[in-house]
């Protein structure tokens, strides 16, 4: 199992100080990091991979979020994105894509009531797969479905649709995200064996997100790693006994001081546990 570091707390200076920021991840104890279409872009992909040599880094992923229901309203605008994104990953070393199914966080039902339509759900789930075969054919990169909340709400309907519904597709599984929407990790990882070999780490205490609603209240409650509670020890004893030695557990920070020190004190936390 490798350690990583998720790149999004620097945002933009992931492209404009690529070296600085991987350095400061490598010397958290980090082995690799997700890094963002959205900051980094996806039109330089020899300084990436200079930088990535020069500060002895890997990527483990790249990150990219078309809008869940543009695949069905405009599946080859969707296409296009995230082959995209593909063409990139192909020149390096990584065989990741980290994808979100984006929504409008900020409306209360998250901008589309056929999020929450089970029928309209499994034929956009359908569609993902049909991208998921293919970028698997064409560049032997895998698609990794990254959750936050919204894929858990109305009894996990937008999850299932995808578990159920697009088999080639893995997930990169956020256990904090799945934690608060009322999930478990552990059982989610024991579950889909084989199809979690990518996770995102936070931690949260139970006691902070009751009453907690919008989208914005619950990514701002989550603590340091290791001050909340959940059970990590156990969840990376699962996690690296179904996932093998090529997967990755990735510490993400999205809020909050923009710090390297944040990251070493969680990677030490996780090599405490392994």
């Amino acid at each position: 199992m490798h350690i990583g570091c998720h790149a999004v707390l620097f945002k933009d200076a992931i492209s404009t100080d690529t070296v600085n920021v991987l350095q400061s991840l490598h010397d958290a104890g980090a082995e690799g990091a997700e890094i963002g279409a959205r900051f980094f872009g996806i039109g330089r992909v020899s300084e990436l991979n200079q930088a990535l040599k020069k500060t002895d880094m890997k990527m483990s992923g790249m990150h990219v979020s078309p809008l869940l229901v543009g695949y069905l309203d405009n599946f080859e605008e969707c296409r296009k994105t995230v082959l995209s994104v593909a063409e990139f990953v192909s020149h390096t070393e990584c065989s990741n894509i980290i994808m979100t199914g984006g929504v409008d966080w900020k409306a209360p039902d998250y901008g589309d009531a056929r999020l929450q339509n089970k029928e309209f759900m499994v034929e956009v789930a359908k569609k993902i797969n049909e991208l998921a075969i293919e970028i698997k054919e064409k560049y032997g990169i895998q698609i990794n479905y990254h959750n936050h909340n919204w894929e858990f709400l109305n009894d996990g309907l937008i999850f299932n649709a995808l578990v159920e519904n697009a088999p080639d597709l893995h997930f990169a599984l956020d256990v904090g995200w799945a934690s608060v929407a009322g999930f478990a990790p552990i059982e989610l990882i024991q579950n889909l064996a084989g199809r979690i070999n990518y996770i995102h780490l936070r931690d949260y205490r139970k006691k902070d997100i009751n009453g907690l609603v919008s989208f914005v209240d619950f990514q701002n409650c989550f603590v340091s790693l290791g001050e909340g509670d959940i059970d990590f020890r156990t969840l990376l004893d699962v996690f690296r006994k179904t996932a093998g030695n090529d997967s990755w557990a990735v510490v993400e920070y999205e809020v909050g001081d923009v710090d390297a020190v944040r990251y070493k004190r969680a990677v030490d936390y996780v090599k405490s546990l392994l």
